[in-house]
């Protein structure tokens, strides 16, 4: 019987380091992509023959016929049809709901007022937004060291 410890080996093999990658994005090859020029020379091309001006034919004006009115035909005239009368249902008579017992309650006391001073959520705030602002610094000076 072999237990999962037998299975492993019994050297291991360091490996090696990856490899250093770096990796540069030029932002302005990221937006000149589209306007690239082609590399070499310009493929040649044959010329193209001007064309003689010829004599241009005057325009004749184009006549726009005007709306003519459409004819007014008398058709039958509607006859309104009548709306059914409405019904009305009666509305359930409200019963007067019995007058509250009034109870005395004993005065409660005052919360307890904010402490003076700088709240905390402002405090905790300005803490975090310190600690990035170093973790950026500090992330910033350690990837100018690595190089």
């Amino acid at each position: 019987q072999t237990g999962a410890w037998d299975i492993l080996p019994t050297t291991f093999q360091e490996s090696p380091p990856p490899p250093h990658v770096e990796v540069r994005i030029n932002t302005f090859s990221l937006f000149a992509v589209g306007v690239r020029q082609p590399v070499g020379p310009l493929p040649a091309t044959t010329p193209v023959p001007t064309p003689v001006p010829t004599a241009t034919a005057v325009p004749t004006p184009v006549v726009v016929p005007t709306a003519t009115a459409l004819p007014v035909v008398a058709g039958p005239t509607p006859v309104p049809t009548p709306l059914p009368a409405a019904t009305l249902t009666p509305l359930p008579t409200a019963t007067a709901a019995p007058a509250p017992v009034a109870t005395v309650t004993p005065p409660e006391e005052a919360p307890p007022a904010p402490a003076a001073g700088f709240p905390v959520g402002a405090t905790i705030g300005i803490v975090v937004g310190v600690l990035v602002a170093l973790g950026i610094v500090g992330g910033v000076i350690y990837s100018r060291r690595s190089r």
